[in-house]
């Protein structure tokens, strides 16, 4: 799964990496310009994402998901099954965004039982994508917000002896594609849907 992620780049940092028109965005910048978002970004919090209509928009959402049925926030989505089940499947075909990260975390279990932190980030990258879905809920006074939820699939090598899962990491090529409103194609999207083939760095 994955449990916590990290992002402190400015907003205007944000917006030149995804090639955002600066009044295309949910944030005021006059007095953003040279602040950062934060740090560690945990389940619950608002935090930024990239989605797409006419144009790209920088939006903050709600990390998880919060139906009905249940009281947990469903902070991860598994990539094998998200076009299967009803809490994810229309989000899959129609509501797809970038998750802006610069690093995620696992915690490895040790001889002693103890967990150790580890953070795991793209050696080349300064600001990757997390492949992220969202929808519309409304809170217990009856406000709508949107939530975000982070895909996930099987660990890749170098992050399987930490945990068995790992959050779906966007190739740059792929993050055009991925926010397509038109594209609905699930085989398409499934190619896309797979454990990250590069190098990762683990500290």
């Amino acid at each position: 799964m994955c449990g916590r992620y990290f992002l402190s780049k400015s907003f205007r940092e944000l917006l030149n990496r995804y090639d955002i028109d600066e009044g295309n965005n949910h944030y005021d910048l006059t007095s953003l310009t040279d602040e950062s978002f934060g740090g560690e970004i945990f389940p619950s919090q608002d935090a930024p994402v990239v989605l797409t209509k006419d144009s790209k928009k920088l939006v903050q959402m709600k990390w998880g998901f919060a139906p009905s049925f249940t009281n947990k926030l469903l902070i991860n989505a598994r990539g094998e099954t998200v076009d299967q089940k009803p809490t994810f499947k229309k989000s899959i075909l129609k509501h797809r965004c970038l998750i802006p990260a610069e690093a995620f975390f696992e915690w490895e279990k040790q001889a002693d039982n103890k967990k150790l932190k580890r953070k795991i980030f793209v050696p080349d990258q300064e600001i990757f994508s997390l492949a992220g879905i969202y929808d519309k809920f409304h809170d217990k006074e009856g406000n709508e917000y949107f939530a975000y939820s982070i895909l996930t699939v099987e660990a890749n090598n170098e992050i399987k002896d930490i945990h068995h899962r790992m959050p779906v990491i966007l190739a740059r090529e792929e993050e055009d594609k991925w926010l397509e409103p038109l594209n609905n194609n699930i085989t398409a999207l499934k190619q896309i849907i797979r454990p990250y083939e590069q190098k990762l760095s683990i500290i």
